[in-house]
């Protein structure tokens, strides 16, 4: 198999050492899946052929981008014995329109390349980042419908034209790229005709080879926003005075984010071991009820919740308005709040809000693990616990403080930290970023964190909040739909993949 693979990409571009292979079966949980070879095409025509040659031998192939996935599965497949199809390769970007503001990348193409690639240009616009790796993927992430911070950011709307290959190998243009001559590609996210951006995107109904995105300008007034409240029974009125500000247009969609105390202290150190240690020794008792974990109410009292966003404004009028109308809501149901300004030269692409990724966040996946902090970040290599849940809850307070209380009960109870965070998608909605992280080096950790995930996915959607993303450990963990849902996504893979050709078993049943 690996023979007739080495004659369509190359022998160097065909990876089935068992080292290498082991390595990618890795991620920051326990899996059991193998993966029978990494293939690693240049172009859409190897791609082409790789799907024929998967058909006719009777393989399952697995696409990545570019593996950075932590905490849902990184490089693993959902299925065993898949060949990866890594396309990290493919990585130009093409048909930048500064006038327009939008460009096409690939899938090797990584949230570092494209600020290098706008930032060498002196680009008026940005690509809005995500808080993970800079390596990540732009194309991975928009596929998996990941979070990224900018302004009204649309995931769907934002593509305008996406190039696919099929499981037969046929190759399709979505939006108007597949009319000769389009001058408005680019520029139209929808085309003419059905929409069918989406069904490619948390799928594996084809491969995404290149995808146009649109872009965000650079701002001419910045200011970002910082709040806390130090209890959380406030939740609910600052949910809803947030909900207002984002309803009348003061703060933009995808521009806050609301963690708790736990995730905040996770991004800036390790767990502190020696002072839960020397709590042991003054409490025994305690001990025997909270185990190794950190509960801050034990040692401060409370449990704060922290917020950011950001005023992205026209003119510097327009911007000071809207901070005195933010001020006047927020003010009066928060115990601190600051406005900070960036000037016109901290402004020209630096900072994560304003499209420069970042990798200070990762560094919460390193709570648990004992040591330093590693110079470069690779929670797989580095045997990290990360586990991700995330739901999506209707903006509302109570429903809120209802997850949140459900969340963290369960959490405490297994003894990790409840690693938290909101993130307002829209006024209507919040995405809950539910983060388990522990030592996988330790005795039996691996089990009870993955124990903790699932009971907390199962007990959440017995609530009604059902996830927005998923994990390659729970692609099978959604209910049955109560109509026909599930037998029309059967009926759209046996259409386009009959041979289950592309990753059997991802977000289908």
């Amino acid at each position: 198999m690996a023979e007739s693979f080495s004659n369509i990409v190359g022998k160097n571009h065909v990876i089935s050492d068992s080292v290498a292979l082991k390595t990618a079966e890795t991620t920051t949980f326990a899996t059991t899946q193998t993966i029978k070879a990494i293939v690693k095409p240049g172009d859409v025509q190897q791609i082409q052929a790789c799907v024929k040659l998967a058909k006719q031998q009777n393989v399952s192939l697995y696409p990545i981008s570019c593996g950075k996935n932590w905490g849902l599965g990184s490089k693993v497949p959902v299925q065993t014995d898949n060949v990866v199809l890594d396309l990290s390769r493919l990585n130009q970007i093409s048909n930048y329109n500064e006038e327009l503001g939008y460009f096409t990348v690939e899938p090797g193409v990584t949230f570092q390349q494209a600020y290098q690639f706008l930032l060498d240009r002196k680009s008026p616009f940005f690509s809005p980042v995500i808080g993970g790796s800079p390596q990540a993927s732009l194309i991975g992430n928009m596929l998996e419908r990941g979070d990224r911070i900018g302004p009204n950011l649309d995931k769907i709307s934002g593509m305008s034209e996406l190039e696919v290959v099929l499981a037969n190998g046929q190759i399709i243009h979505t939006g108007l790229g597949h009319f000769q001559n389009s001058q408005a590609t680019g520029a139209d996210a929808w085309g003419v005709g059905p929409h069918v951006n989406g069904i490619f995107t948390q799928s594996n109904l084809g491969i995404v080879t290149k995808m146009t995105l649109h872009l965000t300008r650079k701002p001419n007034f910045f200011k970002s926003i910082y709040f806390m409240v130090d209890d959380q029974k406030k939740l609910p009125d600052l949910i809803k005075n947030i909900r207002l500000l984002i309803q009348e247009g003061a703060i933009a969609n995808n521009t806050l984010s609301l963690w708790n105390s736990y995730k905040i202290l996770a991004k800036m150190g390790k767990f502190p071991t020696e002072i839960i240690k020397q709590r042991m020794k003054q409490n025994p008792l305690g001990t025997i009820k909270s185990g190794l974990s950190l509960v801050l109410k034990d040692i401060t009292g409370k449990e704060p919740w922290h917020g950011s966003c950001y005023i992205h404004a026209a003119s510097e009028a327009i911007g000071e308005a809207t901070q005195q109308h933010i001020q006047s809501r927020l003010a009066k149901v928060t115990d601190q709040l600051q406005f900070s300004y960036l000037n016109e030269s901290d402004m020209k692409g630096d900072g994560l809000l304003l499209g420069e990724p970042q990798s200070d966040n990762i560094a919460s996946l390193y709570w648990r693990k004992k040591g330093k902090l590693p110079e470069t970040f690779d929670p797989d290599r580095d045997r990290c616990g990360a586990i991700w849940c995330c739901p999506g809850i209707p903006f509302i307070g109570d429903h809120v403080t209802k997850v949140i209380e459900h969340s963290e009960a369960m959490i405490k109870r297994y003894k990790f930290e409840p690693n938290l965070g909101f993130f307002a998608v829209t006024s209507r909605l919040l995405y809950l970023f539910i983060a388990i992280v522990y030592d996988r080096e330790l005795e039996n950790e691996d089990i009870k964190a993955m124990q903790c995930h699932d009971e907390l996915l199962e007990s959440l959607q017995k609530m009604g909040y059902f996830p927005y993303r998923l994990g390659v450990q729970s692609m099978n963990a959604l209910p049955d739909a109560i109509d026909d849902y599930d037998d029309f996504l059967k009926q759209l893979k046996t259409a386009l993949d009959p041979n289950n050709v592309i990753s059997p078993g991802r977000y289908t049943k």
